[in-house]
């Protein structure tokens, strides 16, 4: 295989894995979860393979720059659409369910800001990496897990993350009960 088609199919698959971390419906299929994992799987595999082998200095340069750029982006790569109506009625036949599935997912972000002037349907941009967290940190204790929010002009606030999962329901509540219990973990032995 070519650097170059060697390069796209690594760019492709880095894609694909970053869409299916954020695709709702893929966290609900048990198939879609076992594809993410194995495109995660096959980038750990190609990392380690490319980790052997010696690469030369101005190709490690570019690869950190690229990958710095990206880390870096403000800028969403879609986002999500439900209408609110929907929810609503789903709410009056399954009252205090789970409504993730009614969330429509959209790459790009061409039409973002047409579909946020309809009061009736929500918009959420999806990023492809986490947001800067300047002045959040994280906070675990006997009493569980804090998000501590320091703003520039000197306000504080504290927020438990088990008090924020009882405020959601589903998914939600689960993936943050989940993520404090993983903050909480002792790290591994070396």
């Amino acid at each position: 295989m070519t650097n170059t088609t060697e390069s796209a199919l690594h760019t492709a698959v880095c894609q694909a894995v970053s869409l299916l971390n954020v695709a709702p419906e893929v966290a609900r299929c048990k198939e879609g979860r076992e594809a993410r994992d194995i495109l995660r799987q096959a980038l750990a595999n190609y990392a380690d393979a490319f980790m052997d082998e010696p690469a030369p200095e101005a190709e490690r340069v570019a690869v950190a720059r690229k990958h710095q750029r990206a880390s870096q982006s403000d800028s969403p790569i879609g986002y999500l659409t439900r209408f609110k109506s929907q929810v609503e009625d789903a709410e009056k036949c399954f009252p205090g369910e789970d409504h993730d599935h009614l969330w429509s997912y959209t790459h790009g972000t061409k039409k973002m800001e047409h579909f946020a002037a309809f009061p009736d349907l929500e918009v959420v941009p999806v990023y492809a990496t986490p947001k800067s967290a300047k002045g959040l940190t994280v906070q675990a204790d006997a009493d569980g897990v804090w998000l501590a929010f320091a703003a520039s002009t000197g306000r504080h606030a504290l927020l438990h993350v088990e008090r924020i999962a009882d405020s959601h329901g589903g998914i939600v509540s689960k993936a943050l009960r989940d993520w404090a219990t993983d903050v909480t973990k002792a790290p591994p032995a070396a």
